[in-house]
Parts: C-alpha cells; structure tokens; sequence
C-alpha cells in the first residue's frame, strides 16, 4: 500500500516540476522523458528512505512518471479515430 500512495505523491510532485521547467523553455517533446527520469530519481530516494527495494523503486518511478506525462494518452493518439473536431476545414 505504500508503493501505490507513495506513487500517487509521487506523479503529482512531477507534474508541478515538468511544468515549472517546461515554463522555462523545455522542449514539448522531451516533457515525456523528463517525468520519466524524475520518476526514477524519486523512486531512488523512496527506496533509499523507506522500506521498499531499489527495483520497486525504480519501477514505481517509471510507472509514476509515466503517469505524470500522460504517456499513454500519447501512445493512443495515432490510433484513435479521427472526429469532425479534428478536420480544420469543417465548419
């Protein structure tokens, strides 16, 4: 139960720091890989203060960071259906 709350804390901690640094001027593209190595850097910690181990930290980081980015919703673009919202020339 600690890893999921602490995961929870977590994503929400990283999306206030990507948007601050996206704020400064950091590429849209590299929003993903930021939350992701943010993850991981706060996984490290979570282990390294808690009692979970390195690789539950790690992984929880990753998925953490995953969430912050939205990463699946980026994933699921290209395969979603195209809607009349989505055709500039419709009026």
């Amino acid at each position: 139960m600690e890893l999921v709350i602490g995961g929870a804390s977590l994503a929400v901690i990283i999306i206030i720091l990507v948007e601050v640094i996206k704020r400064l001027g950091l590429a849209i593209k590299l929003v993903p890989a930021l939350a992701i190595l943010l993850g991981i850097i706060g996984g490290v910690v979570a282990a390294l203060t808690s009692e979970i181990t390195m690789v539950e930290g790690v992984i929880g980081g990753i998925l953490s960071g995953a969430a912050a980015s939205g990463l699946y919703d980026n994933l699921n673009v290209p395969f979603r259906q195209p809607t009349m919202n989505d055709n500039p020339d419709h009026e």
